[in-house]
Formats: structure tokens, sequence, C-alpha cells
């Protein structure tokens, strides 16, 4: 039996503003499959705004029907109530069509498949239809960026708690909560942690925005928040809104929540490597420990806490591991120094080059592609799940090939700096050992990324590995390697055969190079 599909779909922003209603639309398509003598099945897409086919439930099972010999008719109000003005899904369904041979109505006419005419007209309805699209698609995204411009608010039903909206949806600050925003961020600068303000803050009482009890991370959002302090995000952007507190009390707040972050603070012993030790054993970080007599004080893996976790990494001497950390740090111009005569001698330069260039014809190459592929498309040669699937994995691979070329470019300045970042190091380590310890710990976390200990117990030894943070040399990793060997009642001893080595890694590539220093 020959069945009409009835295709339906408005979105309620074009419900509202043109009246074509789905009711409306059924109705017309039934009178026209009356008028051709014809039964129907009616599909319907209610309140979805074009996207894809794999996004319209109803369209997609249309096509699956159609695949199946079902559907030997098609109507819909307008031709955009399928394609939405996307040239290249029209293209794909129209091919649909004509090799299941399926007869197409819109309100007025027959869409005559194989009339040149008669597709011509239909295309260039499609193309402006897509034009008409992203115009207002950008008129839209224009409007709510002029409004937040503006102050308005125009998104969710809850804002953000101490504020509100008056009449013109301009966002104003709520007198009747403006005073606990006040406390939130006075307690936190006072060093009162984020779970405390937020007991605190249930414990009086207190609720969010939508009645519920606080929570840390409601308190953290909003110490972070820069809307607080007059400057509201939006798409990337940060435009003017009216501020609660001052923007120097915000970076304050902001400081002393990256400080608390990674470095809380023992209150019994100071450990100036606190928070920067990791076990390549397990991942966990090394903690301080130490006993009242003293006896017993090392760095040691958290896994240790608990016999059944312990990944068996031994712990390290606290006094011996920051003495090797202070005197690698007092040592960083001459290991900096050292990268520099590397760089030189090993034509550095000349390999950048090389590389950036690859990684430039790469990206054209991939953009060529791109290019080709959709021409073989639009004569209809493939389809257009593969057109995606291709298109899709080239511009990954054409986006990998941009970065890796962008990361190499500042390496074809770094010997300009040279002088500029030795002389730069040089005055920040030079009086470390007569720093206090907060100022000593600040300078080791400012130069420091991170340091790992393993212990080898085949050997008995630890390798000790520091892994500078050079912002001026960000493409290449310097790392100080460090051999520590124990004898059998587990005194350190000297060997001369301990490995001290510096290791420089160009990120993103293989080369690397070890120079031994001992």
């Amino acid at each position: 039996m020959a069945f009409m599909a009835l295709y339906t779909r408005v979105s309620t922003q074009e419900q509202a503003s043109k009246g074509i209603s789905l009711e409306n639309q059924l109705e017309r398509g039934i009178k026209r499959a009356k008028s051709l003598g014809l039964d129907w099945i009616h599909y319907e897409d209610a309140g979805i705004s074009g996207g894809t086919i794999e996004d319209r439930p109803s369209l997609k099972k249309l096509l699956e029907d159609i695949g199946a010999g079902k559907i030997t008719h098609l109507y819909m109000y307008d031709i955009d109530r399928l394609s939405r003005g996307d040239v290249l899904q029209w293209y794909a369904l129209k091919k649909i069509f004509k090799e299941n041979k399926i007869r197409v109505y819109d309100d007025l006419v027959e869409i005559k498949l194989d009339d040149e005419g008669s597709m011509l007209m239909t295309d260039i309805k499609q193309l402006f239809a897509a034009y008409e699209r992203s115009k207002t698609k950008s008129k839209i995204i224009d409007n709510l960026r002029d409004n937040a411009g503006k102050g308005k608010w125009g998104g969710g039903e809850f804002l953000p708690y101490g504020y509100t909206k008056d009449d013109n949806k301009m966002l104003i600050v709520n007198k009747d909560e403006v005073d606990l925003i006040k406390l939130i961020f006075k307690m936190s600068l006072d060093n009162i942690g984020i779970r405390v303000i937020s007991n605190f803050l249930n414990d009086k009482g207190y609720k969010t925005r939508t009645g519920r009890k606080w929570r840390d991370g409601t308190v953290y959002h909003i110490l972070t928040n820069p809307l607080y302090s007059g400057k509201r995000r939006y798409k990337g952007e940060l435009l003017d809104a009216p501020a609660i507190v001052t923007e120097e009390l915000f970076k304050m707040v902001q400081l002393n929540l990256t400080k608390n972050r990674s470095f809380k603070t023992d209150k019994k012993y100071f450990y100036l490597l606190k928070g920067l030790i990791r076990c390549p054993q397990c991942g966990k970080s090394f903690y301080g420990r130490k006993r009242a007599d003293l006896k017993d004080k090392s760095y040691t893996c958290l896994s240790s806490r608990y016999t059944a976790e312990w990944c068996g990494n031994r712990g390290i001497d606290i006094d011996y591991l920051n003495g090797v950390v202070i005197n690698s740090i007092k040592d960083l111009p001459n290991h900096i120094n050292k990268f520099f005569d590397w760089f030189e001698k090993n034509d550095m330069i000349i390999r950048v080059m090389r590389d950036i260039h690859k990684y430039r014809m790469r990206e054209k190459e991939l953009e060529e592609k791109i290019e080709n592929l959709i021409d073989v498309y639009s004569d209809g040669e493939i389809p257009r799940n593969i057109l995606n699937n291709k298109v899709k994995k080239w511009n990954e691979e054409r986006e990998e090939a941009k970065t890796k070329k962008e990361q190499l470019l500042p390496q074809l300045g770094v010997l300009d700096k040279k002088d500029e970042i030795l002389k730069d190091f040089s005055n920040r380590v030079k009086n470390v050992d007569k720093m206090e310890d907060s100022d000593k710990q600040n300078l080791v976390r400012s130069l420091i990324d991170k340091i790992s200990i393993q212990w080898v117990p085949e050997k008995l030894y630890h390798l000790i590995v520091i892994e500078y943070k050079v912002d001026n040399l960000s493409n290449y990793r310097l790392s100080y390697d460090k051999e520590v060997y124990y004898n059998g009642m587990g005194w350190r001893m000297e060997r001369k055969d301990a490995l001290t080595k510096l290791e420089i890694r160009q990120i993103g590539s293989e080369v690397y190079v070890n120079i031994r220093l001992k």
C-alpha cells in the first residue's frame, strides 16, 4: 500500500512568531494526502530547532521507513522543515528521495527532483535559508552580548547569591544578601577555611538561593567568581557589573586560596618541600614526618600510612633532601648555562626551523585534503557520514600540527634571552642561605615543578629527580637527577660511580640529552 509521510516540525520560537503550528501543518498535509487518494503516516519533531538528523528522531524514523519501502510520497509544509537551511543535509536527503523514487510535496506544489529548473530554485531557496539562519543566529548572539554589556541578565531562573534583577532585567545588588557575601570574603581573608565557613553558615541557619544547605563548592564558587568584584564573565569576556567587594580584596582572597590549596601548613613542624614531592611508584604525595625526639624525620609516601596500601617506596631523610634541593637551586644558573651550551653546539635552531616547516606543510596538506573531500561530496560520490568522519579526523590532525608548530615558534629567539635569563636566576638564588624559612620555601616552589623519590632495593639507592620550572624555557624540561646509595645498615655512603646528571628534554618531541655533572 502507498503511504504519504506527513512530516511536521516547529520550534517554540517559530510557533510564537509565525503561527505555523504543528496542528496547522498536519491539517494541510492530510488535505494534500486526501487530494491524491493516499493514506498517510504522521512523523512529528515537536519543539526541535534544526540540528542533525540524529537530533530529530521522527525524521530518522521517516528515512528508515523510506528505506524499508513503506513510503512513496512525502509532504512537509515547507522544504526547510527538513534541512533548516543546511545545504549539505539537503543534498543528502535529496539523494535518498531520488534513489527511492519518493514524490515530494510542499504546501504549494510537487517538488520535481528530476527537473533541473525546479531543483535549481529549491537549492537556491536552501542557500537563502542557510543565510537567513546564520544571520538570525548572529543577530541573537549580538543582541545577547549587547544586553550583557549594558548590564542586563538574561539567563537562568536563579541569579548568583547577592544579586537580583530590576524591572528592566538589569543586574543589581540584593540588599538582603550583600552582608552575607561580604562576611564570606572577610572570613576567607582571615584564613578561615572553606569548610569552616560553610559549616558556620549552616549553623547560623543561612540558606542558599535554592533553599539548600551551604556546601564547600558553593562557598568556593562565590570566593572565585569575579562578578563579586564587578567583573562578570560572559563568553570569555569580563564585563562591568555591580561590585559587592573591592577588586583589591578579591585579589587578596584569590592569593590566599592559591597558597592554601596545595600547601597547607603544619602547625607543629616546618617542611620546606611540602606539596612538591611525588611518588613515581603509586602517584601519591610524600609528607613530612617527625617524631618528638627527632630521631625519625623523613619525607614518606602517603601510602605508608596504611600497611595494606604501602607501595614499597622508602622515605628519605628530611634534612638530607632539603640540602640536595637547596644545592641544586644554587647550581641552577650553571645548569641553565649548560642548556644554552648544548643548544648552541647542536644547532638546535636549525632543527627547530626544520620541525616548524614540517608542521606547516602538514597543516597545508590536511587543509587541501578537506577541501578536495568536500568537492567530492558535493558531486554526490560519497555519503555524508564518511564526509563527517574524515573531516573530523583531519581537522584534529591539523589542529595537532598547528599546536606543535606554535609550541616551537618561541624557541627561535631562545638564545637572544640567554644573558637576561642567567642574570635573573643568579639574582634569585644568590642569597638563598640567608633567607627565612618561608621565603626560602616560596623560592623553591617558584623554581621547582616537582620532585620524585624512587627507592631501588636491588641496588640499595634512592634516585632523586628534581624537575625545574623555568618559564622562559617553557618548551624544554630541565631535570636534575641524583643517585644516593646506602650500606647494608641503612647509612648513606659516598660512591664514586653514583650518578649526578642534568637531563634536557624538548617537550613534544624525542629530543633529549643527558649531561653528567659528577
